[in-house]
């Protein structure tokens, strides 16, 4: 889920340590790991040996048909560890840090079905008191940001995760600042098939992390992997 081409490489280390781990255990493991543009793609797949989703599809129809596996932990600030948050985002040269006045400009959204770049923002709102009147699909964080350095939105609400990328690798981040924050909710989750066996998979993960190169680790942003149970999925609020 936070495939920037600058990371590719580190990925592909990473993937190479959790597979090997995995082939050992006479697990089937695929030689590279798959990047698809339609990201439902792999997640029902009989097949799926592991795959990362976002926490909304999770809970609405993911949760009883795959294995949670466990939450990659990124160290996000002021967050419990495998938690994660968004924040507001808007272009250096707008004055206000008010998210409700943005409430009838325009607000752009990775997905509608994104707890962070959609469903989060619309609970902080509710919680505030209005809604945004105009919300737009881009299709993925990066768009998002950059639709709005470049004017064709106002606002946009990105994960943390997300957001410590774009800063290191694009240089549109440099014309966007946070002005809010929204509530922490379990990171993405990384899961597999109900075939397989949840614990090997979360073990060759936990392992494959602990066996990173400094540099591959700093890269992806990794600091461990920890178990979130299912149900403190299925409670985060729904808009």
């Amino acid at each position: 889920m936070y495939a920037w081409p600058a990371m590719e490489g580190a990925y592909s280390r990473y993937w190479a340590l959790v597979r090997d781990r995995l082939r050992q255990a006479d697990v089937a493991a695929p030689d590279a790991l798959s990047f698809y543009k339609d990201e439902s793609s792999p997640w029902l797949r009989d097949d799926l040996v592991l795959g990362q989703t976002c926490g909304m599809p999770y809970r609405h129809h993911l949760h009883n048909r795959v294995q949670l596996v466990g939450t990659p932990d990124y160290g996000v600030p002021d967050c419990r560890p495998g938690y994660y948050r968004s924040v507001f985002v808007t272009r250096c040269t707008d004055s206000t840090a008010d998210v409700s006045a943005f409430a009838d400009s325009r607000f752009v959204c990775n997905h509608r079905g994104s707890q962070s770049g959609c469903a989060a923002p619309l609970v902080f709102a509710e919680d505030n008191g209005f809604t945004f009147s105009q919300l737009y699909e881009s299709g993925n964080h990066r768009s998002s940001a950059r639709m709005v350095a470049g004017g064709a939105a106002d606002i946009t609400c990105i994960d943390a995760v997300s957001w410590q990328f774009m800063v290191r690798h694009d240089g549109f981040a440099s014309d966007l600042q946070i002005i809010a924050e929204t509530a922490a909710t379990p990171g993405l989750p990384y899961i597999t098939a109900l075939s397989n066996d949840r614990q090997l998979l979360f073990d060759a993960v936990k392992t494959g992390i602990g066996e990173l190169r400094k540099d591959d680790r700093h890269a992806l942003g990794l600091r461990s992997i920890v178990y979130i149970p299912p149900e403190d999925y299925l409670a985060v609020r729904d808009p």
